[in-house]
């Protein structure tokens, strides 16, 4: 499934960040100095393959890392050269046909870093779709965020620390803790979308007083969430990594906007908008895992 992101594409869930590169040995403009910075092993190894006139369009060079994989994919041969959607179509189309063999599980593309101008956006479009779109993975092309869900320029230390380390579970007694911590202190919100006011309280199961709901109320409407549909819910959220509002289980799309309101405000989540192929955009869940650092290992051109 192909999926618009209004965000930044490091801290994606994605498994395989897309890199946009040059065939000379540069990597420029903010995302190629970013990629330079956090991943210097990998750039010292494009260098190299770019001397020795190893890397051509319509190849793609991988570098895994126990967190992440770095996917390079020429769209111009010089960096002062326009991209070239046909050096893009070419990547994608080798993309389509890697995939599989190279263990791809999601994918995350910098749209605007993909097209020359904003004139190519329906042909950029069009062409992810075609390629990628029908993937029995998941595909996110990330867009600039827009207010308020601007996202603050990260610092570079943080973001190579983060995406070189491995992630860490959160479990669901952590996840049960940090919902009790925002009733208490937020018990009454309103909603990051539509701004609706709601409230949100505990109640205890009157079969098993050791068990208890979440009570969201809303417009006179009261709604009661369990904790073994909550849970349900936390399992989805960590395999998901994005969780549009309308997506969300056991019928909790019908809260789905209180839900995303409330989840947000625990520190390893962020709102983010998000525009799946099959519905409007709404503002939904990002889940950014804590992580331990790891070491860096290898890169390699994909023939």
């Amino acid at each position: 499934m192909l999926t618009i992101v209004y965000g930044d594409l490091f801290m994606s869930p994605a498994r395989v960040l897309v890199n946009p590169i040059n065939t000379v040995g540069t990597m420029s403009g903010d995302l190629g100095e970013d990629f330079r910075q956090v991943y210097p092993e990998m750039f010292t190894a494009y260098q190299r393959l770019c001397e020795a006139d190893q890397l051509n369009i319509g190849q793609l060079m991988l570098y895994r890392t126990p967190h992440k994989w770095i996917l390079n994919l020429p769209v111009k041969r010089h960096y002062r050269a326009t991209i070239r959607l046909d050096a893009v179509e070419m990547g994608l189309r080798r993309i389509a046909a890697l995939y599989a063999e190279q263990c791809f599980t999601s994918i995350s593309l910098p749209f605007v870093e993909l097209r020359d101008s904003p004139s190519d956006d329906q042909a950029l479009m069009s062409l992810l779709r075609s390629y990628l779109g029908t993937l029995p993975i998941m595909v996110y092309a990330h867009l600039p965020a827009d207010p308020p869900l601007q996202e603050a320029r990260y610092n570079i230390t943080t973001l190579a620390r983060w995406l070189n380390g491995t992630p860490q579970h959160v479990s669901f007694e952590t996840f049960w803790r940090g919902i009790a911590s925002i009733v208490r202190r937020h018990p009454e919100m309103k909603t990051l979308d539509a701004g609706r006011s709601f409230s949100v309280t505990f109640r205890r199961d009157e079969t098993n007083p050791r068990l208890m709901s979440l009570k969201l109320i809303c417009d006179e409407q009261t709604t009661f969430i369990p904790q073994t549909l909550l849970r349900d819910l936390w399992q989805y959220v960590l395999l998901a990594g994005y969780a549009h509002p309308r997506h969300l289980p056991g019928g909790l799309d019908a809260v789905g906007e209180m839900i995303v309101t409330l989840l947000s405000k625990l520190s390893y989540m962020r709102p983010v908008r998000l525009q799946p192929s099959d519905q409007a955009a709404a503002i939904g869940l990002h889940y950014i895992p804590p992580v331990t650092r790891e070491p860096l290992p290898l890169a390699g051109t994909l023939d």
